[in-house]
């Protein structure tokens, strides 16, 4: 008994079998994409929270022409990184910024400090926001 082609009435079916035929690998199709395997988006603009946003104001204030806002992440070690909240040129050299309000994190200062030894060709500054006024803390090298 032989069949024809167009009495095969799935056309999944029919189109593997025509792939086949011609010698051509079939063709599936892609599988349904769920949470856990749709591609991740990645935000546009970086999140910032309000002490960081009133930063990013007096940043711009300054007359910076450009303010890079948690754009660089610097390898502090191998599967340790650091990405300062604003980077700016100033004064011909990148500086870096890292804001705080009134509670800082170890782990944060220590990650600062840390890339302002291994990465001396960059300036680092801790700004502070406490008492309703900015600290701005050089960070040795």
């Amino acid at each position: 008994m032989s069949i024809t082609l167009s009495e095969i009435k799935d056309p999944k079916l029919r189109q593997r079998l025509l792939a086949a035929l011609e010698g051509a690998t079939p063709v599936r199709p892609p599988p349904a994409q769920t949470d856990a395997t749709a591609p991740r988006q990645t935000p546009k603009q970086p999140l910032l929270n309000k002490t960081e946003t009133r930063w990013c104001s007096v940043l711009e204030g300054r007359g910076y022409k450009t303010v890079w806002k948690q754009a660089i992440r610097l390898k502090l070690a191998e599967r340790l990184h650091y990405t300062p909240d604003f980077a700016v040129i100033r004064l011909g050299v990148l500086t870096f910024y890292e804001v705080k309000g009134a509670f800082e994190r170890d782990d944060a200062i220590v990650k600062l400090k840390a890339a302002a030894k291994l990465f001396p060709q960059f300036d680092f500054i801790k700004a502070k926001w406490a008492n309703g006024q900015w600290t701005e803390t050089p960070i040795p090298k």
